[in-house]
C-alpha cells in the first residue's frame, strides 16, 4: 500500500467535493491536523472511522487502501491482480456477548442455532475458494435467504418476527 498515493486520492476527492480539511475533520470529530497527515501520506485513517471517511468522499474501502479509483467494470480484475479475494458473508446468529445478554433479558426469544465466529470465517474461506460470491452459514439461513428471493420482503419479515415471539 502506498500511503502517498492514498493521501493524494483523499486530497483530490475532498477538493472535488468542495470541502476543507477542517470541514472533513468536523464531520468526523477529529482534528484537521489528522486529515492533513492523511493527505500528506504520513498516516492513514483509523479503522474505526475508515468507512465514514469512505462515505464522505464517495469511495470504497478498497479504493481508499489502494489509493486510486477503481472502475467498477474492472473491479474483480483489479482485485484479482492485487491478489485480493472478496466475499459477502451472511452469518445468521453469531455467538457474541450481545446475544448472551439479549437471550438472558428476553430481548430475543427464539433462534435456530448460534454460530461461532470461527465457524463463520471457516465457512467464508471455504466458500471463497469454491468461487462463491456469498457465504451463508447453515441450512436455516440458506432457506431464509432463498425465501427473500422468492417471497415479498414484507411476508418474510412477518414470518421472521412471528418466530421471534415464540
Amino acid at each position: 500500500m502506498d500511503m502517498m498515493k492514498t493521501g493524494e486520492l483523499l486530497s483530490r476527492l475532498r477538493k472535488e467535493r468542495g470541502m476543507t480539511q477542517k470541514q472533513v475533520a468536523e464531520v468526523l470529530q477529529i482534528s484537521d491536523r489528522t486529515v492533513s497527515k492523511w493527505e500528506r501520506g504520513i498516516a492513514l485513517p483509523d479503522s474505526s472511522i475508515m468507512l465514514e471517511v469512505c462515505d464522505i468522499l464517495g469511495i470504497s474501502a478498497t479504493e481508499l487502501l489502494c489509493g486510486e479509483r477503481i472502475n467498477m467494470e474492472n473491479y474483480n480484475k483489479e482485485l484479482e491482480n492485487r491478489k485480493i479475494k472478496m466475499i459477502a458473508v451472511c452469518p445468521g446468529w453469531v455467538k457474541t456477548e450481545f446475544f448472551n445478554r439479549a437471550v438472558s433479558d428476553d430481548t430475543i426469544k427464539y433462534y435456530n442455532k448460534f454460530f461461532t465466529s470461527d465457524e463463520v470465517v471457516t465457512r467464508a474461506i471455504y466458500d471463497m475458494y469454491r468461487g462463491r460470491d456469498v457465504s451463508i452459514c447453515g441450512p436455516t439461513i440458506r432457506a431464509q435467504v432463498l425465501l427473500t428471493k422468492l417471497l415479498p420482503h414484507k411476508l418474510v419479515m412477518k414470518i421472521w418476527c412471528k418466530q421471534q415471539k415464540k
